[in-house]
């Protein structure tokens, strides 16, 4: 027969995902029918369920972890790259020579486009190419200038940081991959540095994903907007997400991801404890 389930039913697990622009709700429940899983998606007003019955929860997880492990899905992952990665931050990111002439942009306003930053950058010298990183089509107000020429990528960092772009004091600097990477060994080796990031959680449960970091103590105000302009100094900042109710309200944390381990590194080396809309953060590394 068909299951069914209905408004009292008892809830025994409930999570929810933020995937892309949709929430995902992935609820165990039972009734007098038995255990069933109800994975539901949210897309606006929009909302469409599905539910498995406890004798197929299972294999749906067999299923997926096959997929997971199939050679096509890694080939498919590893071709289109990390979420958020553009082409010319993939490029750059492989080959040294692009970085030493790259520069990194922040603070754009979510208006500014390729070619309105090209027009600007080029007070600095030749630009070969620009990228606006962006979630979701949504411009995160920060971006990538490549240079022809290493030596004009260090004028742009001395002459446009702090020049005015559509209203806006624009941050330029140049890459900062070996700086992090510095960084992230320097909080390995100095154990002074390790206090305030230290949680009790026992070392062999510990599945650590090095490209994001994990943010509390977040006013209920503060946007997912406010956040990427504060952690773009950093590095570059890929997705980010700030957690909430079903009803929509912010839970005072989230999660961002960088584009390398390195960065989150970096971040929670030189973040956590820095003050943002007069809370004071606390950064640390982000357990699955």
């Amino acid at each position: 027969g068909v299951f069914k389930m209905s408004a009292g039913d008892e809830a025994i697990y409930e999570r929810v995902l933020k995937i892309e622009n949709k929430d995902v709700f992935v609820d165990l429940k039972s009734n007098q029918n038995g255990v069933y899983l109800k994975i539901s998606e949210r897309n606006g007003s929009n909302r469409s369920s599905v539910l498995i019955p406890s004798s197929g929860i299972h294999r749906l997880g067999e299923v997926i972890q096959e997929i997971i492990r199939s050679k096509e899905f890694k080939d498919s992952t590893r071709a289109s790259g990390d979420k958020g990665v553009s082409p010319l931050r993939a490029e750059r990111d492989a080959n040294h020579e692009v970085k030493q002439r790259s520069v990194y942009v922040s603070n754009l306003s979510w208006d500014t486009d390729e070619s309105e930053l090209m027009e600007h950058m080029k007070q600095a010298g030749h630009v070969l190419n620009t990228v606006i990183l962006r979630r979701n089509t949504r411009s995160l107000g920060c971006g990538i200038v490549e240079y022809a020429t290493r030596e004009m990528a260090w004028n742009a960092v001395k002459i446009m940081n702090d020049s005015d772009l559509e209203g806006r004091s624009i941050h330029v600097r140049e890459d900062k991959v070996a700086e992090a990477t510095e960084a992230a060994h320097a909080g390995k080796t100095n154990g002074g540095g390790r206090s305030r990031r230290q949680v009790d959680i026992p070392a062999e449960e510990k599945i650590v994903e090095p490209n994001k970091v994990f943010v509390s103590n977040l006013t209920w105000t503060t946007s997912e907007e406010e956040l990427i302009t504060f952690f773009c100094s950093v590095g570059d900042v890929v997705d980010l997400e700030i957690r909430q109710t079903r009803a929509g309200r912010s839970l005072g944390c989230g999660v961002v991801e960088f584009s390398n381990a390195a960065y989150a590194r970096s971040c929670i080396d030189t973040m956590n404890g820095k003050e943002l809309n007069g809370r004071v953060l606390a950064i640390r590394e982000y357990y699955q």
